[in-house]
């Protein structure tokens, strides 16, 4: 990893980079800080009520938890989807209200980057898939060798069929897409499939966190008002327009 910009140093006391990140996109809701050594803390929510509910409680419960100040916190970063459309919208409303209000760098980060990077204790194949509804599936494939995530594939949404039949050889299917399709993958793949345990499935505020911190190292500004979801394709009320 390279070194802090002065932008960041200047924030922190003994340069060190604390970093929040939130993760909204999907049925789950998880916070966590983390620094250049590793995760500090982290706190997930698997319930079925809204992330408006809890995201704001959930932060002041990190927060206390880790014993950081919200002042001490150098920076942000937030899922940018692909995801749940409302879920986005929590999230990176929130993310831009603490920079704003703190005056710190904010980056979003790609949720199908952040489950590919919960795995790179794996070697080989990888395909990141989210359940987008309407039979469909966000998703894009990876690699993994000694630890090093490579991105093979851009983010698209299609059939979870079609995005099967684009691999070759053995992969590792992850994500909520893969929970919801996997008998499909499983008949369609067949011995060239695996599967990450269940809980595995989930998007970690720790990996955004970890991603996040390598953008603003590698100097992405962290302009927090520039920060717009990446929803990949129209929503429910759009194509219903349009019809």
């Amino acid at each position: 990893m390279s070194s802090v910009p002065d932008y960041l140093k200047k924030e922190n006391d003994n340069n060190r980079l604390t970093i929040l990140a939130v993760d909204t996109a999907t049925s789950t809701c998880s916070v966590a800080l983390a620094d250049p050594s590793g995760t500090i803390a982290e706190l997930n929510y698997f319930g079925k009520q809204t992330h408006a509910k809890h995201l704001a409680t959930m932060v002041d419960r990190l927060l206390a938890q880790a014993d950081i100040t919200l002042a001490a916190v150098a920076a942000f970063a937030v899922d940018a989807g692909p995801g749940t459309f409302t879920g986005l919208r929590i999230g990176m409303a929130a993310v831009k209200g603490l920079a704003a209000a703190t005056h710190k760098p904010a980056v979003g980060v790609s949720s199908l980057d952040a489950l590919a990077n919960q795995v790179t204790g794996e070697s080989g194949q990888i395909c990141c898939m989210l359940d987008a509804r309407r039979g469909e599936v966000y998703a894009a494939r990876y690699t993994v060798r000694d630890s090093v995530v490579a991105k093979l594939t851009r983010e698209e949404v299609l059939a979870p069929q079609s995005a099967v039949a684009a691999l070759d050889g053995p992969c590792l299917y992850i994500g909520s897409g893969a929970v919801v399709y996997r008998d499909l993958i499983a008949d369609q793949a067949g011995k060239n499939a695996r599967f990450v345990e269940e809980d595995e499935n989930h998007i970690r505020a720790a990996s955004i966190a970890r991603l996040g911190l390598q953008k603003l190292t590698a100097g992405d500004p962290g302009h927090a008002l520039e920060l717009v979801p990446n929803y990949i394709r129209r929503s429910d009320a759009e194509y219903n327009k349009m019809r």
